[in-house]
Parts: C-alpha cells; sequence; structure tokens
C-alpha cells in the first residue's frame, strides 16, 4: 500500500511539511517524526513545492544570509553550476550540491579545487539586490576550496575508498578569481565525496 505523505501548515506555508520546508532550506531531511517524508516526496512534489513557496524561503533565507540561497534554488532556480577558478581535481559524475560538484574522483591536497562563491556567483548574475550586497564583506567573495577531510583521509588508497570532503572559503589563491560585477539593484585522494555545509547557520 503506498504511504501518503503528512503534509501540515507552517503559517503562509500551510499544507506543506515541516521536514519538506527544511530540505528545500538546507538540502537535508530532517531525522524526526516527519523521517518518511524523504522516502514517499516525489521530486515532482518537491520541485512543485518549491514553485509555491520558492519566493519566501528565498525572503526568509537572504534574511539571515546574506550572499548565499536556500539549497531549493540551487536545485531548481539556478541558472548553471558555480565557475570553476582552478586547482586540481576530477568530479566523478554530474552531480552537484549549492551549485558545486558532490562526487569527485580525485583531488589534490597540493592544489585542490577552488570555486567561487555563492556571492561571487550572485554577483555574476546580477542577483543580488542593492540592499543585500551593503551587507556582504570582500571575505564573502573570495574562492571557496573543495578539501580533503583530515579526519578520512588516512590509507585513502584503491577505488574502494571513500573520503569526505568540505568546502571551506575564504582560501589562499583569492588573486586568481575574476573581478566581480558590481550589481545592479600532498597527493591525490580517490573517491573524494564532497559534503557541503547544508544545514544554514548564522554568519
Amino acid at each position: 500500500m503506498a504511504t501518503k505523505r503528512q503534509r501540515r501548515g507552517r503559517g503562509r506555508h500551510e499544507g506543506i511539511s515541516d521536514s519538506t520546508i527544511r530540505y528545500l532550506l538546507t538540502g537535508a531531511w530532517p531525522v524526526d517524526d516527519d523521517w518518511l517524508d524523504e522516502f514517499v516526496t516525489s521530486e515532482a512534489e518537491i520541485a512543485a513545492d518549491w514553485r509555491e513557496l520558492g519566493a519566501d524561503l528565498v525572503a526568509e533565507h537572504v534574511k539571515a544570509h546574506p550572499g548565499t540561497r536556500p539549497a531549493g534554488w540551487w536545485m531548481f532556480d539556478a541558472p548553471e553550476p558555480r565557475r570553476r577558478l582552478g586547482g586540481t581535481g576530477e568530479p566523478f559524475e554530474d552531480s552537484f550540491a549549492r551549485g558545486l560538484p558532490e562526487f569527485w574522483e580525485s583531488i589534490d591536497r597540493a592544489d585542490p579545487p577552488r570555486f567561487e562563491s555563492e556571492a561571487a556567483y550572485l554577483a555574476r548574475h546580477n542577483l543580488l539586490s542593492t540592499s543585500e550586497r551593503r551587507r556582504l564583506t570582500p571575505a564573502d567573495f573570495e574562492p571557496e576550496v573543495i578539501a580533503v577531510d583530515p579526519e578520512d583521509d588516512e590509507g585513502a588508497e584503491g577505488d574502494q575508498q571513500t573520503l569526505q570532503a568540505t568546502v571551506s572559503g575564504p582560501t589562499e589563491g583569492a588573486e586568481d578569481a575574476e573581478p566581480i560585477p558590481e550589481a545592479d539593484g600532498a597527493g591525490t585522494a580517490t573517491g573524494a565525496v564532497v559534503t557541503t555545509n547544508t544545514e544554514t547557520e548564522d554568519r
């Protein structure tokens, strides 16, 4: 028998479960009473939920986290992935999280891949409002680096080894980044998996 997801109200988001809202904000399903939503909610339903409340979630997100966008925006509204600025590493497949390759075949620890920050991406696409841009600092525009997590780096040899990686920024090598336009309004690790910080934290 098919399981129907529970849909609850949350202010203006009546009819959409709290767990779906959290997923659209962070890209991660919460572990709570709504844990089944992850398995019974189709991609089409998630896309429809985003169309219904995406604008509200972006506005709420930007108030606390200027220069970034919630996970749902990257899933459904981002015009393209983030631009790579340099570094050595090979993405595993065409899968992205928050505009960055999610899985990697290899990452050179001495020269890890570097990408434009979310703020730089939004500025390049003229998606920062004037008020949002005023709240940002030069550090928000510095590149982000894909790096292997040192705790998972021991014995990382062979195709079966999976490493967790983290996205951090700013990083050295910011001089490699292209100028940000003004807005109108060591060895190589194999089998690395990139895990971005999907929990929105206070900046």
